[in-house]
């Protein structure tokens, strides 16, 4: 077998990209032989077979011919994609520090050089949340209060909204579930907007020396600022075990000096284990006496924990309150992969941090949504059961680790933690059409395919909004003319959004077995589809810059210092539609100048600001 085929072989393997799979409205037909004649049809036919229509088509660039029997099924694939036709109790005095012999061991004490706090073994010494003395205060406090049944909207919407059930072909039709709240924040002293209950875990062990742990303890510092007395901190710091080094406090300007004082006393030393501390971090977030309006995790670490995954897992079955852990990894050694699983294991970012000097900048990115969260414990129910006679569709395939199946093709559930304001979370799904042999009359030609409905508390007020939402499709017999079949933009660069973090996730696999060229191709054959659609492209630029950031963190020179965390990064974010992907230049990375594709205003101010503090 000669090199080219073996190659050929290799890529036919890659997920997702294989001729086996089912294509796009059915692009590939059930017939083997008819397949491989369709994959080798140029683009202007995939269009026009697509989903029965005739449309005006783009040609995109085509692929060198060398590279042919590569980019025919990432061709099929992509190019087909679019042409077609309490009462409050009284707050406990918080324990003081003690003098203790400078060589006293300590086992559920925490010493910092000669002083110890006592740490009680139940975590209800939290204290009492500062509460509104009237109507007045709190409106002044909160800003003016978010409206979920007004300014959210929820919708069910597919790429195509009229088409033909073919006798012949099983066709697959993109579609997607958005939530998308209203950006209100206007001007600075609107922020915060409300409270956040934060618990900061930090990474001290023996990597951690020098320059890292000196640029957290500023970060710290610099976060603090963003706080105000509305919001409570607890700090805990682990090597080899955790100790918790605050009990949660409000971040009022005298505690902000005790905050300071803890963390000028911390040390790096030891080994790393996280699930030391989020064992911490769970016990006082249940044990704690008062609940604020939001509640987060920032976990910081530069190292590996084995494991910290399957531990953290299990340790989340017993915990029921609502809250998102946010990840930020550090320098060469940590573990990224593991990082971004733990995060999107209660819907957080993962911010990989290559330049330490940063660090301070993704701390507020991260408390910028948090300040402007408006809505928690959101479900959404989904249900495709059409009625005859297109009981036979369903879903074919969900985008992401966020759907949970109850009733395979049929019924899902999603579960969110927070939505802030500006915030958008679309869930990318398949439509499976099958093979269809009747013929339609004109009064069986519309239905509703797929319907959902979302339940999310207001922050504010803590009241429960539910909504509803339908897909309707209408649909024509095989040998009937379709009207005008305008392509939903939207659904288009979401459906992009979530192939960029697959295709992303494949190229970085790839580069795992040295097959950086492979990677690049893949890479640029997704980004060569996304630009030959000039009206989803002007949408999609910061899927576009992740791709071009992709195709050089796949050099292999690039790859080994940074790429593999950064390629990490990008598929955790672009899929979960939040965080700041990271931008290297010259193989540095760089600092972010304008607003982040998954940021909202709130979040964008808080960035001018942390900038500004640093000229």
């Amino acid at each position: 077998m000669s090199q080219q085929q073996g190659n050929q072989q290799q890529l036919n393997q890659i997920p997702q990209l294989n001729q086996a799979q089912q294509g796009l409205f059915g692009n590939q037909s059930q017939n083997p032989v008819a397949q491989q004649q369709q994959l080798s049809q140029p683009y202007q036919y995939q269009q026009q077979a697509l989903f029965g229509q005739q449309q005006q088509q783009i040609q995109p660039n085509v692929a060198p011919q060398q590279n042919q029997g590569f980019f025919a099924p990432v061709q099929q694939f992509f190019g087909g994609l679019f042409g077609g036709q309490q009462q409050q109790p009284q707050p406990q005095q918080q324990p003081q520090p003690q003098q203790v012999p400078q060589n006293q061991g300590y086992y559920g004490n925490h010493i910092f050089g000669q002083e110890v706090y006592q740490d009680n073994q139940t975590y209800n010494d939290d204290e009492q949340l500062q509460q509104p003395a009237n109507d007045n205060q709190a409106q002044q406090q909160n800003g003016q209060l978010f409206d979920l049944e007004t300014q959210t909207k929820f919708s069910l919407s597919a790429l195509y909204k009229l088409g033909k059930l073919r006798k012949d072909q099983v066709q697959h039709l993109p579609a997607m579930i958005s939530l998308k709240a209203d950006d209100q924040v206007q001007t600075a002293k609107e922020l915060p907007k409300v409270g956040v209950d934060l618990i900061c875990l930090i990474d001290k062990s023996g990597s951690m020396q020098g320059e890292k742990i000196n640029t957290v303890k500023q970060s710290l510092d610099a976060l603090l600022g963003f706080l105000s007395d509305k919001d409570r901190l607890c700090l805990i710091q682990f090597d080899s075990g955790a100790q918790r080094l605050t009990p949660l406090k409000t971040c009022s300007e005298a505690n902000k000096q005790y905050f300071r004082s803890i963390i000028g006393r911390i040390n790096a030393d030891g080994g790393t284990n996280i699930g030391s501390s989020t064992n911490l971090a769970f016990k006082q977030i249940k044990e704690r006496k008062y609940q604020n309006n939001v509640t987060s995790i920032f976990l910081l670490s530069d190292g590996q924990d084995g494991s910290a995954e399957n531990t953290v897992t299990q340790q989340l079955k017993e915990v029921e309150q609502a809250f998102t852990i946010h990840s930020f990894g550090f320098g060469a050694d940590h573990d990224a992969p593991m990082m971004t699983k733990i995060c999107n294991l209660r819907n957080g970012a993962f911010y990989f941090v290559s330049n330490i000097s940063l660090l301070d900048e993704f701390f507020v990115n991260a408390l910028g949504a948090l300040v402007t969260v408006v809505a928690d414990q959101i479900t959404i129910s989904v249900l495709a059961q059409p009625n005859e006679p297109f009981q036979d569709i369903k879903i074919g395939k969900t985008y992401g680790t966020m759907w949970k199946s109850i009733t395979p093709n049929r019924s899902y559930d999603i579960s969110l933690q927070q939505l802030a304001e500006g915030q958008r979370k679309d869930y990318l799904f398949d439509l499976l059409l099958p093979q269809f042999n009747q013929i339609l009359g004109d009064n069986q030609r519309q239905t509703i395919v797929v319907k959902a409905k979302i339940s999310m508390r207001n922050i504010q007020t803590q009241k429960i909004i539910q909504k509803d939402a339908e897909l309707q499709l209408t649909f024509f017999n095989e040998n009937e003319q379709l009207p005008i079949n305008e392509q939903d933009i939207d659904v288009s660069v979401q459906y992009y959004r979530v192939k960029s973090a697959d295709i992303i996730q494949e190229g970085n696999q790839l580069c795992q077995q040295n097959q950086h060229a492979k990677a690049q191709e893949l890479l640029k054959g997704l980004l060569q589809q996304i630009r030959a659609n000039p009206k989803c492209a002007e949408r999609s630029q910061g899927i576009i810059q992740d791709l071009d950031q992709a195709i050089k963190a796949s050099e292999p020179r690039n790859y080994e210092m940074f790429g593999a965390k950064q390629m990490c990064q990008m598929t955790s974010n672009n899929y979960n539609q939040m965080g700041q992907n990271a931008i290297f230049q010259g193989g540095l990375q760089m600092q972010q100048q304008q607003i982040g594709q998954y940021d909202n205003r709130g979040q964008e101010r808080f960035r001018q600001q942390i900038q500004s503090s640093k000229k």
